[in-house]
């Protein structure tokens, strides 16, 4: 059998396995061409999945759009200031309004009826920049022009206010109204008097110039009522600027000043942003502001951000804000180098990035019952090397960031050309306070000393209250969380208390401590109303796209696994099928020549002898017809191999045709076959037990699965339990086969004896 199985592999382009078999008998009717597509084909399907989710990510899309615009003629956008022409030179004499106007790569030298100081400014500043450029041949480093434009801007301004303050010219003079120190305080009145502000009724003044209070003035807005105002539209806006004064604003209960920027022709607040707005700062100054409104100031910086309270160094701002609301600002409020400043009974709500925002050295800080809500940012943010840091009864609510977020980072680790300290914050207490809504979580404090949060109230997701790396006590606090962690200890560093805390909700734990924050004395908090819930699952809730980018990448993955799983039962069928046939083939080849032996077969009995040629070639036919239906080889194939010229006995036509057994009757088979048949040469082989190329399964000769199980257990001895494994057939049911066909054999015998 071993040297029919080699020569199989001639018919059928090959084979695969070297067992003499066609791959439709092996049970392969996908084919080889479409097999190996597949393979190919979902790999790099999960690959493109995987690379165009990352493309995606990093803006390939936009940048693409612009290609194909760019191609399309499409207008690319109005050139930014950085496209100025380096020949252009402000006038020095020029006068206007404060603000910035559109620019072009070859705009004129600044008119001094058509172009605005900060404009005049800018040009300045490109023209500057420009002769830093090295060569034209380099590409420019990307810069979003109205970013570029808004923080030259902040630049410009700063550079006016300093030279105003030493008493030097600037550009835009004209349009300038600067308050100079007097006997009494300038009120509004006199700005309207002084032709720096226009009354439009009773209860409105439009604010046409700058205001600059120099050092050592007050300008005291006592105006219960009053809505002042601020030019600001495409081009130029006019703020109000207190360098070394005082500013005073007081309204009553009900009739508050209101403040904000203007836009004669939308006849409405200015809400664009991309050329600056006007903006309310004192610097080295102090403020009492009482019921004040003011909304929609501000853009780009802190310093310009709405109201603002600068200084430098050991020069800051002070004062106080009370019962004044600040709505639609960039900023709410900013304090900045400032010392001793109080914000109380106010609201700060809708501001582009945070609420209140607390820079550098600012110490003795205090925000009392006031509500911070709706910030893009976080509700309040402080900054490095800020200190002493007082919350109480604040509710801060609905914040994109933290509701409050205290980073007390050294601002240097060491020496530095700056000259910064290295040391951390210290004094932190927020006490009394809500925080509820709040996108990143209620409190966190970052690298402080001497935190005191207590009596707190906190609803929030992902995390209620974090120190990390900071030193102090959290207690009495009541903390609701959903889907995150209630209180967290983080970092080395950390050394804290909690005690008597009432933590309710979901998620990891109620009260963690990670990366080694060990130092952590815990005592009387309640915990009772939290259920742990994994982490994996708050991510996968807080990242929903990616479920679903997962499940994408999981259907081709498990697609690939069930090719793995279909291959393997395929090579467990095929193992079978060959395995049975060729036991099978063996069987009828040992009984062909038994029969020869005795010099008759039973089923030419009453025939003429066979020459020996015949009886020779009637041998051959036998074991071609097993390898015909174990390799796919055909009768004709087979004999030109064997050497032999002579037809085959029993062929249609064929001198001395004899009648050979074909294919004997297998005992206990589950369909029974003809004992004898006539093959002609070439013909077609139709009988029972091949099916055709289109079938889900090939059994190769086997008519029925029941035939290949009792086949491949009789006859090539194979496990029941592994057959049934292999069939996806119960094992009873195959054990019933057998043992039918056992009984069906025996019966066989026992009749051939009698």
């Amino acid at each position: 059998m071993s040297g029919v199985s080699g020569e199989g592999k001639g018919r059928g382009g090959g084979d695969e396995t070297g067992t003499g078999f066609t791959a439709e008998e092996r049970g392969d009717t996908v084919g080889r061409t479409r097999r190996n597509l597949v393979r190919i084909l979902i790999p790099v399907l999960i690959l493109a999945g995987i690379g165009g989710t990352v493309i995606a990510s990093h803006g390939a899309p936009a940048a693409l759009t612009g290609f194909v615009n760019g191609l399309l003629g499409s207008p690319s956008g109005t050139p930014g200031p950085s496209a100025v022409s380096p020949a252009t030179t402000p006038a020095t004499d020029a006068s206007g309004t404060a603000g910035a106007s559109d620019t072009t790569s070859a705009a004129p030298a600044p008119s001094p009826t058509s172009t605005s100081a900060d404009q005049q400014w800018l040009d300045l500043i490109a023209a500057n920049a420009a002769t830093t450029v090295p060569s034209t041949t380099f590409s420019p480093y990307p810069v979003d022009p109205s970013a570029e434009t808004q923080s030259r801007l902040v630049l410009s301004q700063d550079t006016r206010w300093s030279l105003l303050a030493r008493g030097l010219p600037v550009i835009g003079m004209e349009t300038t109204g600067i308050v100079l120190p007097g006997a009494a305080p300038t009120t509004l009145d006199d700005l309207i008097a002084a032709g720096m502000a226009t009354r439009v009724d009773a209860t409105t003044v439009l604010v046409t110039k700058t205001v600059f209070v120099s050092k050592g003035a007050v300008l005291k807005l006592d105006a219960p009522g009053q809505t002042i105002r601020l030019l600001s539209h495409a081009g130029e806006f006019m703020p109000i600027v207190v360098w070394g004064g005082e500013l005073d604003i007081t309204g009553s209960d009900g009739a508050p000043v209101t403040i904000t920027s203007w836009d004669p022709e939308r006849a409405a607040p200015d809400v664009d942003v991309s050329d600056g707005r006007a903006y309310v700062r004192v610097n080295e100054g102090r403020v009492a502001v009482d019921h004040l409104d003011a909304s929609d100031l501000g853009f780009w910086s802190g310093e310009t951000g709405g109201f603002a309270l600068t200084g430098a160094g050991s020069f800051g701002s002070t004062g106080t804000i009370a019962h004044s609301r600040f709505s639609g600002q960039h900023i709410g409020v900013y304090v900045n180098a400032s010392t001793d400043v109080t914000l109380s009974d106010s609201v700060v709500r809708d501001s582009d990035d945070e609420g209140v925002a607390i820079g550098a050295t600012s110490q003795r800080i205090a925000i009392t019952g006031t509500t911070v809500e709706n910030s893009g940012g976080h509700g309040i943010a402080v900054g490095t090397g800020v200190g002493d840091v007082t919350v109480d009864a604040a509710t801060l609510t609905g914040n994109g960031g933290y509701g409050l977020r205290f980073d007390g980072s050294p601002r240097a680790s060491g020496d530095n050309v700056a000259g910064f300290s290295a040391e951390n914050s210290k004094v932190l207490t927020v006490n009394g306070s809500t925080l509820e809504g709040n996108r990143s979580g209620g409190v966190s404090v970052i690298a402080t000393s001497n935190v005191t949060v207590s009596g707190n109230s906190v609803t929030e997701k992902t995390v209620g209250i974090s120190l990390r790396d900071s030193q102090g006590e959290v207690t009495g606090n009541t903390v609701q969380v959903t889907g995150g962690n209630g209180i967290v200890f983080d970092g080395a560093l950390t050394s804290a208390r909690a005690e008597g805390n009432t933590i309710s909700g979901n998620g990891p734990s109620a009260i963690a401590q990670t990366n080694g924050a060990d130092d952590v004395q815990l005592a009387s908090n309640t915990d009772s109303g939290w259920a742990v819930q994994w982490e994996l699952l708050l991510w996968i809730e807080a990242h929903p796209l990616a479920l679903l980018w997962a499940l994408l990448l999981v259907i081709p993955v498990t697609g690939i696994a069930f090719v793995f799983y279909r291959r393997r039962r395929q090579r467990r069928i095929r193992e079978l099928v060959e395995s049975a046939t060729i036991a099978v083939a063996k069987a009828e080849k040992e009984r062909y020549e038994l029969e020869r032996n005795g010099g008759v077969t039973p089923a030419t009995a009453g025939a003429p002898a066979a020459s020996p040629a015949a009886v020779v070639t009637a041998a051959a036919v036998v074991v071609a017809q097993a390898t015909r239906d174990a390799v796919g080889e055909s009768p004709e194939e087979i004999r030109r191999r064997l050497g032999t010229s002579a037809r085959w006995p029993g062929a249609p036509g064929a001198p001395g045709a004899t009648s050979i057994p074909a294919r004997a009757e297998r005992p206990g088979a589950a369909t029974t076959q003809p004992a004898h048949t006539s093959v002609a040469p070439g013909a077609a082989d139709d009988r029972a037990g091949h099916t055709g190329s289109g079938s889900a399964t090939n059994f190769g000769r086997f008519s029925s699965v029941e035939e290949l199980a009792v086949a491949s257990v009789l006859d090539a001895g194979k496990p029941i339990d592994r057959v049934a494994t292999a069939l996806r057939v119960p094992v009873g049911s195959v054990a019933g086969w057998v043992a039918k066909a056992r009984r069906l054999r025996a019966e066989q015998e026992n009749g051939g004896r009698d």
